[in-house]
């Protein structure tokens, strides 16, 4: 039988944070009540500083000497709330979003984390990375969990006892009954939520309704979740800049909060991208679009920033930042590598993590892979191609000859009594479907008597012996 545990992530400060979680700078923050100049929400060096909610916006700024200053949007907080559920979906994959919170189930994970300690242990390390503020509350029912998270109290317990008797303390006010239900309660000296669990169901049934009984039975005995929260298919961030961004190198730090969104979105999708466009929107002009790839794909957020650090350096921005909007692009399946027993072998990855760097520091255009084709003729089997082409990487013919990919551009006779000849020659006669002359050759791969280097030599009918190539 699953364990009855619901997990209730409460965020006080969500609409705030929203705002100004891609500031680094420690200065008093509010966040003004739609419609009026009043505080909704401040930060702690606000209230340190005497500012208080409902504080009308101009008595607020003479008790501060800094300050930053935002409108509360309804989207900006809810796109938060969907960004903390993706952070928070490998910890359940049952997860609801609430108005100012998540609500995860947390039963059927224990066995997986071994443990509520474990469990509750791993929940807070990701969620302190995420820069908001968060209370968590377990319990026996969701609305349990809920209600205890909305009141500050850290709490982790699957038994109705234990989580009744935190209740108990509760005013009529903090159980999360209809306002109107709560004052005619308090009114008949039903105070607490003691009280009123005390109270005869029937009048109470008799005088309120269904909808206060039905708020009573959520609270200690329904399991029901509401709709679930689902992984787009897509991943899509956006951020509003508080400040104009003039200096490329500053666009760092608030990508880096969506980098970890996207690591918390690929790991929950088992999957890797191949790249990322990243739009910087600026005023009256045209955005600017940066795109990063990353060949075979990566997924953690400190890949991901090492190749928007090299591309960043080299970008120049026509005009300031105000908005900044990334979108990942062709997802795929992650490749999980094998290597030796004993090291001696560098793992695929390394050479992808090495091509993409090379890809974000010279751009696209300037990094090419060896490809070869099916031609028999040496100097058309070569080519050179984007790394990034996965058609033409697909059609790739194996060389089983031991040929070098490219020959050298120019000819250089050499002198054969200088090479050891360690194969027997090869001969090639070839191309007189698409060309006037026969191609015909014999082929040497020999050792340089006095450099050591393993060369392949040519010799064609004249007796004329020339460097066809090197073997790296």
């Amino acid at each position: 039988m699953k364990p009855n545990l619901w997990l209730f992530i409460h965020f006080p400060k969500l609409a705030l944070e929203s705002w100004f979680t891609q500031s680094d700078q420690p200065v008093p923050q509010l966040l003004l009540a739609p419609g009026t100049k009043e505080v909704m929400q401040c930060n702690s060096l606000a209230s340190q500083a005497g500012v208080k909610v409902g504080m009308k916006v101009s008595t607020a700024t003479c008790l501060l000497q800094q300050v930053e200053i935002a409108n509360f949007d309804p989207q900006t907080e809810k796109e938060a709330l969907e960004r903390l559920a993706i952070l928070c979906y490998r910890f359940s994959a049952q997860i609801s979003v609430d108005e100012s919170g998540l609500l995860l189930e947390a039963g059927s994970m224990l066995k997986l984390f071994r443990g509520i300690r474990n469990y509750w242990h791993a929940l807070h390390k990701a969620l302190a990375k995420s820069g908001y503020s968060f209370v968590c509350s377990a319990a026996h029912t969701p609305v349990a969990a809920k209600v205890l998270a909305q009141n500050e109290i850290e709490f982790c317990s699957r038994n109705p006892v234990r989580v009744r008797d935190i209740l108990d303390q509760l005013s009529i006010f903090q159980i999360g009954l209809n306002p109107k239900h709560a004052a005619r309660l308090d009114a008949m000296g039903l105070s607490n939520y003691k009280l009123l669990r005390a109270a005869p169901k029937k009048e109470l049934g008799y005088r309120f309704g269904r909808e206060l009984l039905q708020q009573l039975l959520d609270l200690e005995n329904s399991d029901h979740q509401g709709n679930s929260f689902e992984l787009p298919p897509r991943f899509f961030q956006s951020i509003h800049l508080l400040h104009e961004v003039e200096l490329a190198q500053g666009l760092i730090f608030p990508i880096s909060r969506i980098l970890q969104t996207l690591e918390q979105y690929l790991l929950a999708r088992q999957l890797v991208s191949e790249s990322l466009f990243i739009k910087l929107e600026h005023r009256e002009i045209s955005p600017t679009m940066l795109h990063i790839q990353a060949v075979q794909g990566l997924k953690y957020q400190k890949d991901w920033q090492h190749l928007l650090a090299i591309r960043l350096e080299q970008t120049q921005l026509p005009k300031p930042v105000i908005g900044i909007r990334v979108r990942a692009h062709r997802f795929s399946k992650e490749q999980h590598q094998s290597g030796d027993l004993l090291g001696y072998q560098f793992p695929q990855e390394d050479s992808d993590r090495l091509l993409a760097f090379l890809i974000a520091r010279l751009g696209h255009d300037k990094v090419k892979r060896p490809f070869t084709t099916a031609d028999p003729r040496p100097e058309r089997a070569g080519l050179l191609v984007s790394p990034t082409n996965q058609e033409e990487l697909d059609t790739e013919f194996p060389n089983a000859k031991k040929h070098p990919i490219f020959r050298l551009e120019r000819i250089r006779e050499i002198q054969p009594e200088h090479y050891d000849i360690k194969v027997e020659p090869e001969r090639i006669v070839s191309g007189w479907w698409d060309e006037n002359r026969i191609y015909r050759a014999d082929y040497f791969i020999a050792q340089h008597k006095h450099t050591g280097q393993w060369h392949w030599l040519s010799r064609n009918d004249t007796g004329f012996w020339r460097l066809a190539g090197v073997f790296a």
